[in-house]
């Protein structure tokens, strides 16, 4: 065997040596490094907090998370201890589950306040539909009515419309306006709802009850081009 195949040989186990221990590497990040979630911080609460998506696709159905943290859950990135978090932070978490809750081991801080006020505020909706010649009046409703109660922790403002009702609630981000429709078809699954025309927009949910479908387009188009804007 001469030296030049002797050294193709050499060649050919070092760079096999090489993709083996990049192997390796991969291999024990995947299992012992990356996080179980990541995702941002909303609904923080004295000992767990809802893990919603970074980025959110008002079309797309996502799932959200509530992490339980304690004394003992190791904080690290920009933060050290469990009074570094805040709403609106972007993190990765490593979590067990105990009592079938999901309880942090890990939370590490990647990022501060990624996500600022709602893409629409009420006073948005509010403008939007005045300025499309509609007049809202003040709405005195009985409390057991469907589409004004509580949903996700967003109580609605609701009012009338040519004398049907009106309800807008204003979510914190897209993926809790989707589990606040999720709640409101699980309070509602046995029960005989008036007819009704739901319009979404980013993280604006409205119900607009027994109303005419002209008025129902017009809203809807109305709510979907301020999205657009915002």
């Amino acid at each position: 065997m001469n030296s030049h195949i002797k050294g193709e040989i050499k060649l050919l186990v070092v760079v096999l040596s090489i993709l083996f221990a990049l192997f390796v590497v991969v291999l024990f990040y995947c299992y012992f490094i990356k996080s179980d979630y990541k995702g941002v911080i909303t609904n923080l609460q004295e000992n767990n907090f809802t893990l919603e998506p970074i980025n959110a696709d008002e079309e797309a159905e996502y799932s959200v998370y509530k992490i339980f943290f304690n004394e003992d859950t190791k904080i690290s990135g920009k933060g050290t201890a469990v009074d570094d978090l805040e709403a609106t932070q972007q993190i990765k978490v490593w979590v067990e589950e105990i009592n079938e809750s999901m309880v942090a081991n890990e939370i590490n801080i990647t990022n501060q306040a990624i996500i600022s006020l709602p893409d629409i505020t009420l006073e948005d909706v509010i403008a939007a539909i005045t300025k499309q010649g509609f007049e809202l009046k003040e709405a005195d409703l009985p409390s057991r009515n469907a589409f004004i109660q509580e949903l996700n922790g967003i109580s609605p403002s609701y009012y009338y419309l040519e004398g049907d009702v009106l309800s807008i609630y204003t979510f914190p981000t897209i993926a809790a306006r989707e589990k606040g429709i999720a709640m409101f078809e699980e309070m509602n699954a046995a029960a005989d709802v008036v007819d009704h025309k739901e319009i979404v927009s980013k993280n604006i949910l409205i119900f607009y009850e027994m109303g005419t479908e002209k008025t129902a387009t017009k809203l809807n188009n109305t709510i979907k081009a301020l999205g657009k804007e915002n």
